[in-house]
């Protein structure tokens, strides 16, 4: 089940052409060989899920749910245009923490 997602398209993308993508895509993750796992991707969603939890201080389903501009936020510093600029923990977050500075 999908709990946030991103595109990366110039163009919109409708609702149901959301829905067929992403059960294309989990079905292609479920049946891929272990030959098949690409390091990198599986770098990002770590590096992601550790940021998260550093910012949320152990994230779960709840933070992400009620913060969602902020895990997008996120995840637009780690990647751009559909490409991984970013993964340190401090460089990512720090742009975060300085929209809360300014929303006090």
């Amino acid at each position: 089940q999908t709990r946030f997602s991103r595109y990366y398209s110039g163009t919109p993308i409708q609702a149901e052409e959301r829905v067929l993508m992403e059960a294309d895509i989990a079905r292609k993750c479920l049946k891929r060989s272990d030959v098949q796992n690409h390091l990198s991707i599986l770098e990002l969603v770590q590096a992601y899920v550790e940021i998260l939890n550093t910012y949320f201080d152990n994230v779960c389903e709840l933070d992400i749910m009620f913060n969602i501009e902020k895990v997008h936020v996120i995840l637009e510093e780690m990647v751009s245009n559909g490409r991984i600029v970013e993964t340190n923990k401090h460089n990512v977050l720090a742009p975060v923490l300085e929209m809360n500075k300014a929303s006090r």
